[in-house]
């Protein structure tokens, strides 16, 4: 195994350097302290991705500000509940949303798909906070032992085969439907 130098994992060394870029930002802006704490909305159950990445960023921030930082998990919809409670919750810099770009990009333009808010007129993206990879798995034992075979099972037989995604107008659900 070869070292980069880096402590990070490296789908996590996005992330790390981002959250550094972002501190240097705010260590070169005003002095600002918030008279309560920064709340950061995340879309998605605790323990996952989003949800630790989240947690890292409050944790710096709350260093940084002197003052907590408060991780909600509003679950649900593709991380269209959590959307929602950030646009409704005022634009005063206090309250940010963590979310995949199924969220932000791909929802909002799928064909019958409404969500409850504009992320264009309603929200302001602020930094891409880390990059993520997906795998393909099936059950120890299948028949299935390449992509290839997976494909022409799924092609030989349509409908046949099934898969878990995120959720609609997620990443995963469009790279399943390919």
């Amino acid at each position: 195994m070869r070292r980069t130098g880096s402590p990070l994992p490296p789908g996590l060394r996005p992330l790390g350097l981002m959250v550094a870029l972002m501190l240097a930002l705010v260590g070169t802006a005003q002095a600002w302290t918030p008279d309560r704490p920064v709340r950061v909305l995340v879309g998605f159950p605790a323990g996952g991705t989003g949800d630790l990445t989240a947690r890292l960023i409050a944790e710096m921030a709350g260093a940084r500000f002197g003052q907590n930082a408060v991780v909600e998990n509003r679950t649900g919809a593709n991380g269209a509940i959590a959307a929602e409670a950030a646009a409704r919750s005022g634009a005063d810099g206090l309250t940010v949303l963590q979310c995949p770009m199924g969220t932000m990009t791909i929802a909002p333009n799928l064909p019958g798909q409404r969500l409850p808010v504009d992320v264009v007129t309603e929200l302001v993206p602020v930094a891409t906070l880390a990059l993520s990879t997906y795998g393909l798995v099936v059950a120890d034992g299948h028949r299935f032992r390449s992509v290839a075979d997976l494909l022409a099972e799924a092609r030989a037989r349509p409908g046949a085969l099934t898969f878990a995604s995120a959720g609609i107008g997620s990443a995963q659900h469009l790279a399943g439907n390919c």
